[in-house]
């Protein structure tokens, strides 16, 4: 996927001066990103798009391109901004981007590993439990999740 093919609008790919912005999330304190460590992670299958709001970061999606299937590694909103998420809800957005893309590609399906507790955030954007799960030292119960994607 060429990077410079997302480079404008509020859905766009994460660029360089982007990672002087902070970026607080509610899984910091176990993750510890920084919007630096997303750009750098920025490259090959692994793809980091923003939604930018006025030159703000508001949400950050990373996701893996698996050659027949995206997976999602991970969601999250900048809560420094926590109204403009709010009032925008940009996470299903860059959700729905991001299977847009997918279906381009001709790949028929998206996967992820959910925090229990957004399982039925999941499902509300149409994604079903697989019956997998892990258990996770830092993170808890992940549950195996996948949306199929119709053309």
């Amino acid at each position: 996927m060429k990077r410079e093919l997302f480079r404008e609008g509020p859905i766009r790919h994460i660029r360089k001066k982007d990672i002087k912005q902070s970026f607080d999330n509610r899984l910091k304190s176990i993750n510890r990103l920084e919007l630096r460590d997303f750009y750098d992670h920025n490259r090959d299958t692994r793809h980091i798009f923003v939604y930018d709001f006025g030159g703000k970061i508001i949400c950050v999606l990373a996701f893996d391109d698996k050659g027949n299937h995206f997976y999602l590694n991970l969601i999250e909103n900048n809560e420094i901004y926590e109204k403009e998420c709010d009032e925008i809800n940009p996470a299903p957005k860059l959700i729905r981007f991001i299977e847009n893309i997918a279906k381009s590609f001709g790949h028929t399906e998206i996967r992820l590993n959910a925090l229990e507790q957004l399982v039925p955030y999941y499902k509300e954007l149409g994604y079903s439990t697989t019956g997998k799960t892990e258990k996770n030292n830092d993170y808890g119960l992940l549950v195996e999740m996948q949306k199929l994607l119709s053309s």
